[in-house]
C-alpha cells in the first residue's frame, strides 16, 4: 500500500482527498468547494498525487488513423475527431488511452476545465502530477457492465477505456432496453435485472491506495506536462556546493597557469637550442626566429651546401660499413671540403673514393691518429 500518495478524486463539484497521516491512519476527507485555496492549505505535501477525474468531464472516442505511420500530434488528433464530437475538437486536450494496430482510444477534456482545475489547486500548495479517469478503478470484463453507485449517481465503465456517469433514471431506462446486458455491480440496481453479478463492496480510495490499475494513462502531457519537482536544500548545503566549485574553478585555473608555463618554459627553451644551432651553421645570420623554415634555403645559399654534401657522403658510405666518419669540415675561403673518417678496412676506403668521384675529389691523407684517414676535396661547383 502506498501511504505516501494523495489521492484527489473530483466529480461535478466535491473534492474527495484520500491519504494517511504520519501514524499511518487513513484518512478521508471531503470538500464542496475547493475553488477557495485556503480550503486546501493543510492537505500534505507530498510529491505523489493522483487526481481523477470524473467521466463527465470527458469524450471518449475510437478512431482510425488514416495510414500505419500517422504522425500523432495535438493537431492531428483534432483532425481525427472533429467529426466526432459536439464542440470544437481542437479547443480538447487530446490522451491516446491505448492503441491496437491502427485504432486508437482517446479521451477528450476541454484544455480550459483542465487548465482551470490544476492551477486552483497549484494555489491550495498542491502539485498534480499523475491525471486520469476514475474509471479505471472499476474492474473490466469483457461484454459487461461494470456498476458503481456514488450518492445519486451511477459510475459505469462499459469498455476497457469508456466510461459515464448516469443518474438513477437513466440507468433504470438502459438497463430495461438492454435485458441480456451481462452487467457486475457493487451496488444493489435500481430495477430488477437477471444477468447481474454483485462485487462485494469496496472503497475505492482505498483500492487505489493499494494497487493503481494503470500507471500508462496520464493526462498531463504536451502543454499540462509537470516538470520533476526541485529539491530544496539546505543554507548549509549551497554553501558547501558553492565552496567546492570556486575550489575546483580555482585548482582548475592554478592548472592551467602551470601548464601555459610549463610550455612557455619548453617553448624558450627550444628557441635558445634553435638560435645556437643556426648560429654553429650560420654564425653571420642573426636571424631570431623561424629557423626551421629558413633553414634548408639558407643551407643552400651557403657554400658548401652542407646538408645536400653529408647526404651524398652518406649515400656513398652506406656500401662501405666499415669506414665511420669521425669529422667534417670545410674551408669557405679555400673551397676545400675536408672529411676525417675511421678506417678498418683499406679496400673499401679505395672503393669508397672510386664511388664518389662523381660528387667528389678526395685525396687521401697521412693522419697523426692511427686508424684515421683525412680526405680532401675541393667542392665541384
Amino acid at each position: 500500500m502506498k501511504t505516501d500518495m494523495l489521492i484527489l478524486r473530483l466529480s461535478a463539484d466535491t473534492l474527495e482527498c484520500s491519504y494517511h497521516d504520519v501514524t499511518g491512519s487513513p484518512i478521508m476527507r471531503q470538500f464542496t468547494d475547493f475553488t477557495e485555496p485556503e480550503i486546501l492549505c493543510d492537505l500534505p505535501a507530498t510529491d505523489s498525487t493522483l487526481l481523477l477525474l470524473s467521466a463527465e468531464y470527458f469524450y471518449f472516442r475510437e478512431v482510425t488513423l488514416p495510414v500505419e505511420d500517422y504522425s500523432l500530434t495535438p493537431q492531428t488528433l483534432s483532425w481525427l475527431t472533429e467529426d466526432a464530437v459536439a464542440e470544437n475538437s481542437e479547443e480538447l486536450h487530446w490522451t491516446i488511452l491505448d492503441r491496437e494496430g491502427d485504432r486508437l482510444q482517446l479521451a477528450g477534456i476541454r484544455k480550459t476545465v483542465l487548465a482551470d482545475i490544476l492551477q486552483t489547486l497549484q494555489f491550495a500548495g498542491v502539485i498534480v502530477r499523475h491525471a486520469m479517469p476514475e474509471g479505471y478503478g472499476l474492474p473490466y470484463h469483457a461484454e459487461s457492465w461494470t456498476l458503481l453507485q456514488q450518492e445519486e449517481r451511477w459510475l459505469m465503465r462499459y469498455a476497457e477505456h469508456k466510461f459515464s456517469v448516469l443518474n438513477t433514471a437513466l440507468l433504470e431506462h438502459l438497463l430495461m432496453r438492454n435485458p441480456a446486458q451481462k452487467i457486475l455491480s457493487f451496488n444493489p440496481l435500481p430495477v430488477n435485472h437477471e444477468p447481474t453479478e454483485y462485487l462485494p463492496v469496496q472503497d475505492m480510495m482505498t483500492c487505489w491506495h493499494q494497487q493503481m490499475p494503470t500507471a500508462e494513462v496520464n493526462l498531463l502531457h504536451g502543454s499540462f506536462h509537470v516538470h520533476p519537482a526541485v529539491m530544496n536544500v539546505k543554507p548549509v548545503l549551497k554553501k558547501i556546493a558553492c565552496s567546492a566549485l570556486i575550489l575546483a574553478l580555482f585548482t582548475w585555473v592554478c592548472a592551467k597557469g602551470l601548464l601555459f608555463w610549463q610550455l612557455s618554459q619548453q617553448n624558450a627553451e627550444l628557441s635558445a637550442r634553435g638560435k645556437a644551432l643556426w648560429s654553429s651553421y650560420f654564425p653571420t645570420d642573426k636571424r631570431n626566429g623561424n629557423y626551421k623554415f629558413f633553414f634548408e634555403s639558407a643551407a643552400g645559399q651557403t657554400w658548401p651546401d652542407v646538408m645536400s654534401r653529408l647526404s651524398l657522403i652518406s649515400r656513398h658510405l652506406q656500401a662501405s660499413p666499415m669506414l665511420k666518419i669521425r669529422q667534417f669540415a670545410y674551408d669557405k675561403d679555400k673551397r676545400t671540403l675536408t672529411l676525417t673518417l675511421k678506417v678498418e678496412d683499406a679496400g673499401q676506403l679505395v672503393q669508397f673514393i672510386q664511388r664518389s668521384r662523381e660528387d667528389f675529389n678526395f685525396t687521401p691523407s697521412p693522419s697523426e691518429t692511427a686508424g684515421l684517414t683525412v680526405l680532401t676535396s675541393r667542392s665541384k661547383p
